[in-house]
């Protein structure tokens, strides 16, 4: 596994990064296969729009803080799966805390970092902000001991890149799943709803989060949440269809 993760960042050409760096080390990652033998087959539903299930958007704005904002995106399906309601968590208090202070950050330092607790948005507010702003945000000392209330578990798993494993796991956990893609520019991704492969160039890599899986004007997609791109048809949701997903994506 290592040795995929350091190839993924090995690109051909120069690339800008969003925020993704890879991972310090593996002691808290499960293979699939250790955890779940074989994975159901996805139920694919036509759902109209109001169907989809759906959560608050965050906003990372000119900062590399991807990683952040999907880990604070994360934190937030699990409070809705464990109290029915929707509350956002500072990606800032994340990333703020990341080491080393550069810009983007590793899985791994993301997860522990949210391991100890990460408060809510409105407390430790980090929206829209951009690199600079984010890095200087003052400590909020007393936000400690709100912040562990909302730990989340240090352990993830590595699914393999594959369209119908990730339907299938969102299906049987409910949880949301960080996947990382690579794309080009010319509409491939920023301001297209229905990111599209329109060139061989991948100068950007990514790090959302999948939330829901939908079959929609009879083809399948898995739904992601952006935290860069608010700017399509559908605000910060993408459409991730099969084909651009055994393209771009890169890890699950």
């Amino acid at each position: 596994m290592i040795e995929f993760i350091l190839n993924l960042f090995k690109p051909k050409e120069k690339v800008q990064f969003l925020g993704i760096l890879g991972e310090q080390n593996t002691q808290n990652v499960y293979d699939f296969e250790e955890v779940v033998a074989k994975a159901s087959q996805p139920i694919w539903e036509e759902k109209l729009q109001d169907k989809w299930r759906t959560f608050l958007s965050q906003f990372q704005f000119q900062s590399s803080a991807c990683v952040a904002f999907t880990i604070a995106k994360l934190a937030q399906i699990l409070y809705f799966l464990n109290t029915g309601r929707k509350v956002k968590f500072s990606p800032g208090w994340i990333y703020k805390q990341r080491t080393p202070k550069v810009e983007g950050m590793w899985i791994d330092n993301a997860v522990n970092i949210a391991g100890g607790g990460l408060p809510t948005e409105e407390l430790y507010p980090s929206e829209g902000l951009n690199e600079q702003q984010i890095n200087n945000l003052k400590d909020v000392p007393y936000a400690n001991g709100i912040a562990k209330e909302f730990a989340i578990s240090t352990n993830w798993v590595n699914l393999p890149l594959d369209f119908d494993t990730v339907a299938s796991t969102i299906q049987a956990t409910r949880k949301g799943i960080m996947l990382w893609f690579e794309f080009g520019g010319g509409g491939e991704w920023f301001g297209n709803a229905y990111p599209s492969i329109r060139g061989k160039k991948v100068p950007y890599r990514h790090s959302v989060c999948a939330g829901d899986f939908i079959l929609f004007k009879g083809k399948q997609y898995i739904i992601i949440e952006d935290s860069a791109d608010v700017s399509s048809s559908l605000g910060h949701l993408k459409l991730i269809s099969r084909e651009f997903f055994d393209e771009r994506c890169l890890l699950a």
